[in-house]
């Protein structure tokens, strides 16, 4: 885990996994900061690359755990 959180650095975008979408729909999600949240755990926000009034603040344990998001990056291997 500590070498996916180390990874999604600011910039990087997030494709968001759903199995009620075709997969040209789903969402992509750029991470517009990382900051300590509650308990000094890693969160980070998010930001809708295609809506930008849409945004999701969430820990990194928690976004890395869902397995509901991908790095753009990997996801396109």
């Amino acid at each position: 885990m500590d070498e996916q959180s180390e990874t999604l650095d600011v910039g990087s975008v997030l494709i968001e996994i759903s199995d009620k979408l075709p997969q040209h729909m789903y969402a992509h999600w750029r991470i517009e900061k990382r900051f300590k949240g509650p308990g000094d755990q890693p969160h980070v926000a998010l930001r809708n690359v295609s809506d930008p009034y849409a945004h999701k603040l969430l820990s990194v344990s928690s976004l890395i755990s869902a397995r509901r998001f991908q790095l753009m990056d990997a996801a396109a291997h």
